[in-house]
Order: structure tokens, then sequence, then C-alpha cells
């Protein structure tokens, strides 16, 4: 009979080497303190002690600025790098743990260790990778001059650069937005188109029921805002000529009519066109526009988790049915709406008491509303919500915004308070209401008025604007105001005081 020599265990080793492995994958040079190397514990946990320490003052310092960029393409595509080479650095960390934690041969159970290990280490960062991805595509989706050449070739065709090509349209039939308008100047006031879009199924065209300029000035740290009517007529053009229908309208004529030749100079794009024509109206330049779908703008709020709003008065519509909400009644005070609810609010005009005026009003409301809820626990409060804003916001809202005003918008965003906003609503003594046989009830801007409220509603950089109403028209002195409600200093408050203030929101 013949002696079988006895194997020593490896037990012990295996032990040994997975205990550092797993101390190195949750953090580097845990592992290689484990096994008394201080050498690798530098190596290995110095770099990664410095970003973390470098991340944090970030979050501090940026506060709700550090999403808007980090979200911008280039950024993301940059942190996707740098989360491959982090992937790869803690890989080699694991390894090298293991390797150094015994001598000798690998046993199953050190095998197995080392599988653990790994996969403690690859799982956060594909899921971080993952994340990232998905920002990426979700902010590409977004803004459209990410995703496209917004400038047409100087030998081609500029209206195939603007309709071809670039993200995903808002709904059929929409352009990519991405025909190039004003530049805005260094440090200037930065005027986009905020426009609110209803392009349900049950219509056979989509109508621009929403649209406010808003205008911020870095210098002086202030926001002008002005809700342009849907129900404008004789809009005038860069061209010189004049649009006859509603403008609400003008958006989806231009797109199915890129032909036509009142609208050549907007190269196809009805959203360029709508830009151009309120910027001409008013005599200011639209840099760029952010559009939204009002299904999806449900879907947004809710991701924010509602919004709180100050109501003024009472607003009761128990005929109101629309998405999924089946009357509408809201008491004076402070409120917090959900998605559908916010919708309502700022779309219900044929209460008792309410017209297409204090509705504008209410839709400035709900803007403030909106940013004070995405500024909401800073940087570490919107990473909270994250999943829902991505799968909200990649099929509500679109913009030409380029990625490197994200952050001014950011800073802006959370430096301007409400005491800094300006609001007006475009009616009276500004348009003259007037129902006709061919084209309806319709609003007629009296032009001179308007630009000279513009001028002192969107002055120069650093000159404090002013929610300036005349007495009376300038140019047709026997116009009268057809809405009972409308008030005469562009606000639902009688006094008229309301109309220099801010959009009044419930802190949150």
């Amino acid at each position: 009979m013949q002696a079988r020599a006895i194997r020593p265990s490896r037990g012990p080793a295996d032990r040994r080497r997975t205990i550092a492995a797993v101390l190195s994958a949750l953090y580097p040079g845990l592992g290689q303190a484990f096994n008394r190397d201080p050498r690798y514990v530098v190596v290995f946990g110095l770099p990664l002690s410095a970003l973390a320490v470098l991340a944090m003052l970030l979050v501090q310092g940026f506060g709700g600025q550090l999403l808007p960029v980090l979200v911008k393409p280039d950024t993301l595509l940059a942190l996707l790098f740098l989360n491959g080479l982090l992937l790869t650095w803690r890989l080699f960390a694991v390894g090298q743990a293991f390797v150094a934690g015994a001598s000798g041969p690998i046993g199953r159970v050190g095998a197995a260790g080392l599988l653990v290990a790994s996969a403690l280490t690859v799982a956060p960062q594909v899921g971080a990778g993952m994340i990232g991805w998905r920002l990426y595509e979700t902010a590409r989706d977004i803004c459209v001059s990410c995703s496209v050449v917004a400038r047409a070739p100087e030998n081609g065709d500029s209206r195939q650069a603007a309709r071809g090509g670039g993200a995903p349209p808002l709904f059929p039939g929409d352009d990519p937005g991405v025909v190039p308008g004003p530049t805005p100047q260094l440090k200037g006031r930065l005027n986009i188109l905020l426009i609110g879009v209803d392009s349900r199924p049950s219509r056979d065209h989509a109508l621009t029921d929403t649209m406010i300029v808003a205008s911020v000035d870095p210098v002086g740290e202030t926001l002008s805002m002005l809700s342009v009517p849907r129900d404008i007529v004789d809009m005038p053009l860069p061209n010189g000529q004049t649009y006859p229908q509603k403008i609400n309208s003008m958006l989806s004529h231009v797109n199915a009519n890129p032909d036509d030749p009142m609208f050549d100079w907007a190269n196809g794009s009805g959203t360029r066109a709508l830009q151009d024509s309120i910027g001409t109206m008013l005599g200011v330049p639209i840099h760029y526009y952010a559009k939204v779908d009002l299904p999806g703008f449900i879907d947004v709020v809710d991701a924010l988790g509602g919004i709180n709003v100050n109501v003024p008065k009472p607003l009761r519509a128990p005929g109101y049915a629309d998405f999924g909400l089946f009357g509408f009644t809201v008491e004076k005070g402070r409120h917090h709406f959900d998605g559908r609810e916010a919708l309502a609010y700022a779309r219900i005009r044929k209460a008792v008491g309410e017209s297409d005026f204090t509705r504008a009003e209410r839709q400035q409301q709900v803007i403030v509303a909106l940013r004070a809820a995405a500024l909401e626990g800073g940087a570490l409060g919107l990473l909270g919500r994250l999943n829902g804003l991505l799968d909200a916001s990649d099929n509500a809202l679109r913009t030409d915004v380029p990625p490197e005003h994200f952050s001014d918008l950011a800073l802006l965003a959370e430096q301007i308070d409400r005491g800094r906003v300006t609001s007006l609503v475009l009616q009276w003594p500004f348009i003259t209401e007037a129902t006709e046989e061919e084209r309806g009830y319709v609003e007629i801007p009296d032009i001179p008025t308007i630009q000279e409220m513009a001028r002192r509603l969107f002055p120069p950089e650093g000159t404090p604007p002013e929610a300036w109403v005349p007495e009376g028209p300038i140019t047709s002195p026997s116009a009268e105001p057809t809405g009972g409600d409308a008030s005469p200093r562009g606000s639902s408050d009688p006094t008229g005081d309301a109309a220099t203030q801010g959009p009044e929101v419930a802190e949150p």
C-alpha cells in the first residue's frame, strides 16, 4: 500500500486573498492596507480619495447648477470615458490586493472570492455608465443643437439642413427647429421663446397655445416674462408681410407648407418662423426656444414631485374634462399640484371670470413654480429625481439653447428670486379684441405700443425692467377692452400692482 501525499489546505490563504480583494473592491487601497503594504495604499487609495473630495466640493459649490453642467453631451462623454478608466483602475487594485494577499496556488475558494470581488467592482461602474449613457442620449434628444450642425453648409441646401437629421421631433409633423437665428452678445440679454404645444391625436394639427418670451439679464440678474396671446392676427413678418391667421397656427402652417413664399426666410422651419415673427412684433431678437408638449408636461411636473403655487383667487371649472381630470376647483391660498392639476390650472380659460389673459398669468406662475421645484434640494435633490425626469423630458422637451449656456442659465435660475421677476401679459391696450365673420374672435396688435412696452420690459443689460402699460392705446385711441376680466395693467389684480411683481409661487 502506497502512502498518498497530503496537500496543504489553501483555505486560510484563499480567505486572506478574498478579504483583501473585497476590501479593495469597496475602496481601492483598503485591501492593500489589509496586506500591510503602505506603498500601494498610497498608489491605489490616494487618486480615488482626491477624486471623491473633488466631487464633494463640486456638489457643494455648484448646488443646483451642477446637473446642467454635467448634462452637456461633451461633458457626459468625458465622464463616460473617465468611468471606464476608473473601472480599469479599480479592477487593477482588486487584482493586486488578491495576488499580494497570500503566496502559493489559488484554490477554489480563492477563485470564487476573486469573482465576487470583481462583481462588486464592475456592477456599480456599469450602473453609473448606463445612467451616464442614458443622460447623454436624453441630452441629445432634448437639445437639438447638440446633435446636428445648426448652420447650413455654405454651398448646400439650407432647407434640407433645417429639416433633416437631428433629434427626433417632439410630435408628428414638427420641425427640428435648428435654423439659426440671432446670436446673443457676450453677457447680453438672452431671449428665449417658451412654447407650449397641444398636439393630441384628436387634433389634425398642433397649436402653440402657450407662448412666453423669457428674457434673462445676466448683468442685472433679472428675468422678464411676456405672455403672447394665441389669437393675435396680422402678425408682422421679418420680410415686411403680415400673417393674417391666428399666431398659434403659424408653426404647423409653415411645417406643412415649407414652400410658402411668405415664409421663404424661415427655410421651412415653423419654429424659426414663430421666433422671428414674435421678435419682429416686439422689436427684440429671439435667440432660442424651449418647446414642451402638453401631455409630456404632466410627466415633467410629476417627476419633480409636483409644484407649489399660491393661488391669488378662486378658480372654479366644474366642466373641465381633459387628460383624465374631470372638473377642477381650487380656492385661494397655497396649493400643491400634481401634473394633471398643474396643467389644468395653466390651461383653463372659459371659467367664470377667466379669459385667455388670466390664463397667461397663471402660466407664468406655473413656470416659476417649476423653477422652484427643480431647485428644491439642490443637485442631490435633482439626482434623486433623475430617473423620472429623464423619462419625462425625453418625450416632452426640445430646445436649441446651446450646451455652453446650460450652466449660465442654471446659475441665473438659482440667483434670480421671485422679487427679480417682472412679468406682463400682452392684452389691452396693446391689442384690440374683435369678432369677425371669417376669422372669428381675434386680437389685433398695436405694434408701436407693443414695441414701446418691449423697450421697457427688455431694457439694456443692467437696467431694471419695467412692466409699462399706458393709460390707453397710442395708435388706436378708439380701442376698448372687450374681455371683462382683462385688467388694463397686465394682471388680474385690478390695482395693477401685480404687473410689476413676479408671479406668486409658494416656497418649497
